[in-house]
């Protein structure tokens, strides 16, 4: 305000100079000493004005000062007014802290920091600094305080800004107990608990020598606890690994790193060596100082033998996941409450162990059809009462909604007492399982890529037919049929593509597959029937004479070549098929069923030389 109206003052003037030049007189002139008086006048005032408002400012902010100084003052607590970086005021209670309750001066008017550890200078920056540079204003933070001639003092301190005095903040203070707590709690029980554990605790000063450790370490080396106490870690260490875990704790001991962890072999005093792995990290005190280094000691061949136990446990889960239905344990309550179930249970229910284990999603009863629960119910509780396993066939509702038939074996579990704590057993699916069964039966009397007899089989028929054949002076014939595609040869296909072939081959067989005769794939596209009933040419089934016999043969023979002999579809294109079947009529002269199969064999091989489909008669 003084500035305006100073320019009005000097505009007057220049307006007044200005007119008194063109008209001249006395009574201008009169004017322009007028106004330059109450110009003076003017300025006079405002300066006054502006004087009695700064007095006034001050008064206000140093009532202000007084007053948070005041409430500082009554804060039972140790705190402190800071401005910026300076401390404004400290209260009786954070000088007695301090122990410079009669030196205040060397605290008030000095920045803060004097009496603030240097490690935590930044901190403190931080805490006077915006939020994003640090902690929020008012948070509390660790300090370290430095006490007047003892040491350092760990302490919670909150900062709170004062609206009535810009700039300033209000520090209040808390002791941090937790190190004394600890310590008083190690005293009490914390070192015995300790020393039961079989991981081995311990501590050593900045030159290596033992200054604590737990019972564990008896249990390791054989040496005493008081023996080892002021004597080296070293001197338990394998004489070849000392030189680099010496090296490893002078590297924490100076700083360079905050934690050392490597493989060490301890000697025990009864001259065993135990390997065991060693991690250690330096330990300060309160004023952040080093103090010593820390660590722990496991023995690796304890820790290999929990590997191995969670690998055994790894390898049962694997084994549970890869069984063909579900294992359960639960409870004996109306809902089945499964306590566990294994992965099985995904494709026996549709759900997963996790929605079925505790009743988590669903329950397993309500899995149950509803006309079966209360059969299942009631078996399992009969078995129960008479402490017997149980089996039950009944059925389950899919997550899908069809409906499935399972089989579960199970049992209770009881204490030794007799009571009842679990059931455990078995659910697999019956279709599954009746299909398991019945695929193992077929192994045994069908070969499973043709369907036709397995070898086993057929040999078994073959030495009873030729053994028939002698007492009831009975004919029969066996045939070697060799199959050829040369487009296989020619190109390389899949195994797909020449099992598909050899499913469609095998299929054509049924012409002679059926009562009287006996088909079997032998090996490499070579097939051996057995012909023992000739009426699938229309002839009667007992022939005694070798013309008849002969015949009968030939025409079966020739009709199953020209039904091999048709072409196939492969790579969509129609393929030529050879066919050479060689003929062995029974005789005195084949005393057994090897005879026949390599006389059979012999006579393919002369009709594969003579054409693409020939029919050849063993020379015998």
């Amino acid at each position: 305000m003084s500035l305006f109206l100073f320019s009005a003052f000097a505009l007057s003037l220049l307006f007044a100079a200005v007119i008194g030049s063109w008209y001249g007189g006395v009574a201008v002139y009169a004017t322009f000493i007028a106004l330059g008086l109450g110009g003076v006048g003017v300025l006079a005032a405002a300066r006054w004005l502006d004087k009695r408002r700064r007095h006034a400012k001050a008064r206000s902010s140093m009532a202000d000062a007084r007053w948070a100084s005041e409430v500082c003052g009554t804060i039972p607590t140790a705190a402190a007014i800071v401005r910026g970086p300076v401390v404004s005021f400290a209260n009786r209670a954070l000088l007695d802290l301090l122990g410079l309750a009669e030196r205040g001066d060397e605290v008030v008017g000095l920045p803060f920091t004097n009496v603030l550890h240097p490690g935590d200078h930044e901190r403190f920056a931080a805490m006077l600094g915006a939020p994003s540079d640090g902690a929020p204003r008012g948070q509390d933070q660790i300090l370290r305080l430095v006490r007047g001639g003892s040491g350092a003092l760990r302490v919670y301190a909150s900062l709170s800004p004062l609206e009535s005095d810009p700039g300033s903040h209000l520090l209040q203070f808390s002791v941090d107990l937790s190190a004394g707590e600890a310590r008083e709690v190690s005293g009490e029980g914390l070192v015995g608990a300790i020393d039961q554990l079989d991981l081995v605790f311990f501590k050593i000063d900045d030159i290596g020598r033992m200054v604590y450790a737990n019972r564990a370490w008896e249990r390791l080396t054989g040496r005493a606890l008081a023996d080892s106490r002021g004597r080296s870690l070293l001197s338990a260490v394998h004489p070849e690994d000392r030189d680099a875990l010496e090296q490893g704790l002078a590297r924490v001991a100076n700083g360079n790193i905050d934690r050392f962890s490597t493989e060490v072999r301890f000697v025990h005093l009864a001259g065993n060596v135990l390997r065991g792995t060693l991690r250690a990290n330096a330990c300060f005190d309160a004023g952040g100082d080093l103090s010593g280094i820390a660590g722990t000691i496991s023995e690796v061949d304890r820790r290999r033998r929990e590997d191995e136990s969670q690998a055994s446990r790894r390898h049962v889960n694997t084994l549970l996941a890869n069984v063909p239905g579900m294992i359960y344990r639960g409870l004996n309550d109306p809902d089945w409450t499964m306590e566990f179930v294994s992965d099985g249970c995904l494709d026996l229910t549709g759900y997963e162990s996790w929605e079925i284990v505790g009743n988590r999603r669903v329950t397993f009863a309500s899995l149950i059809h509803p006309e079966d629960r209360d059969f299942v119910w009631s078996q399992v509780q009969a078995a129960l009462e008479v402490r017997r396993p149980y089996q039950i066939a009944y059925r389950l509702v899919h997550a899908s909604g069809r409906t499935l038939r399972v089989w579960e074996q199970g049992r209770g579990m009881f204490s030794a007492q007799g009571e009842l704590l679990s059931v455990e057993g078995f659910i697999t699916d019956m279709d599954i399982r009746s299909s398991t069964e019945e695929r193992t039966r077929n192994r045994v009397w069908f070969d499973a890529r043709t369907g036709m007899a397995s070898r086993s089989v057929f040999t078994q028929l073959l030495v009873w037919t030729l053994h028939q054949s002698r007492i009831r002076n009975l004919r029969f014939a066996l045939l070697w049929v060799d199959v050829n595609v040369p487009a296989l040869q020619a190109i390389a296909f899949s195994s797909e593509v020449a099992e598909n072939l050899l499913d469609t081959v095998a299929r054509r067989f049924r012409s002679v597959n059926g009562p009287g005769a006996l088909v079997t794939y032998m090996e490499d596209w070579r097939f051996a029937v057995l012909l023992s009933d000739f009426r699938a040419d229309g002839g009667r089934r007992q022939m005694t004479a070798a013309r008849d016999v002969v015949g009968a043969t030939t025409r079966i023979a020739q009709g199953l070549a020209a039904e091999l002999s048709t072409s196939v579809m492969v790579a969509g294109a129609q393929e030529p098929v050879e066919v050479a079947i060689g003929i062995a009529l029974s005789g005195p002269r084949h005393i057994d069923a090897e005879s026949l199969l390599s006389a059979a064999r012999q006579a393919s091989l002369q009709a594969r030389a003579l054409g693409p489909v020939r029919c050849e008669f063993s020379e015998d």
